[in-house]
């Protein structure tokens, strides 16, 4: 049998997410410390409650590959473009926010 912190990597590598009352079925009963465990090892995560629910969807996974100073870049880059595409998104719905844009390298 694999260990927790296992079965929540092997079911985010499958489906990209995962949700606290699917692990509680499959006896995993610390997800959101799991989840911490994670980041720190540099998953990068978007979360939401839903229907009673937490649910976790991965937006950036680790790379075994890259050196370690890039990895520790990589994270930052993913959260400023996902920073800029809300601030394009809210710009269309209202005047420009241009003074608030973050740089991408």
């Amino acid at each position: 049998m694999k260990n927790q912190k296992q079965f929540v990597i092997d079911e985010l590598k499958r489906n990209h997410k995962i949700s606290r009352n699917y692990c509680l079925q499959n006896f995993v009963s610390r997800l959101g410390a799991l989840i911490l465990i994670l980041k720190k090892e540099g998953w990068l995560f978007e979360s939401e409650y839903e229907n009673g629910d937490y649910i976790y969807r991965v937006v950036g996974e680790p790379s075994e590959t890259m050196p370690i100073s890039t990895q520790l870049l990589e994270p930052q880059k993913l959260v400023n473009r996902l920073y800029n595409e809300r601030i394009d998104s809210l710009e269309k719905q209202q005047e420009p926010l241009f003074s608030m844009r973050v740089p991408l390298n």
